[in-house]
């Protein structure tokens, strides 16, 4: 056990870590990785709903304001206004198929604690569609790549 805190030591000062970095990446390394369970079945039955909600809204509007000429742009429309209800859900199951599916070195190769995809699922639990999306990708492409941090959403 010795030898090991003196090789971990000298690897953080090699890095030229503060001892608080040191602890977060020691925390990185050394937690288990959590691996998702993911319900196909409801994956599937959920991928069925979203469309049959999207047909059916699209049919109505095209029924109800006769628009027949401009079909194809009130279908889009429609699959467009329904995906933003139902982004948040799939957002969140992609990125469990992820954590699930991911290698180990992937999902290790995140600076931050809450780790990248936590972090996404929790962004996409607390704020709107937007704003998560914006968050998200600031985080993986500025914050996690300077240094070790912890970073709460």
């Amino acid at each position: 056990m010795k030898s090991t805190n003196h090789n971990a030591t000298k690897n953080n000062q090699i890095l030229n870590l503060s001892p608080e970095e040191a602890e977060i990446r020691r925390k990185i390394i050394e937690e288990p990785l959590v691996r998702p369970k993911i319900n196909a079945l409801k994956i599937i039955v959920y991928l069925l709903y979203y469309l049959i909600v999207a047909y059916c809204f699209s049919y109505t509007l095209t029924d109800l304001f006769n628009l027949y000429n401009n079909e194809i742009l009130v279908y889009a429309l429609s699959y467009l206004f329904i995906f933003y209800f139902f982004a948040k859900k799939a957002f969140i199951c992609l990125i469990k198929i992820y954590q699930r599916t991911a290698p180990e070195f992937l999902r290790r190769s995140c600076l931050c604690i809450p780790t990248c995809s936590d972090y996404a699922i929790a962004v996409l639990n607390k704020y709107n569609l937007f704003v998560a999306i914006f968050k998200i990708i600031k985080r993986i492409t500025v914050t996690c790549r300077n240094s070790y941090k912890i970073d709460e959403p």
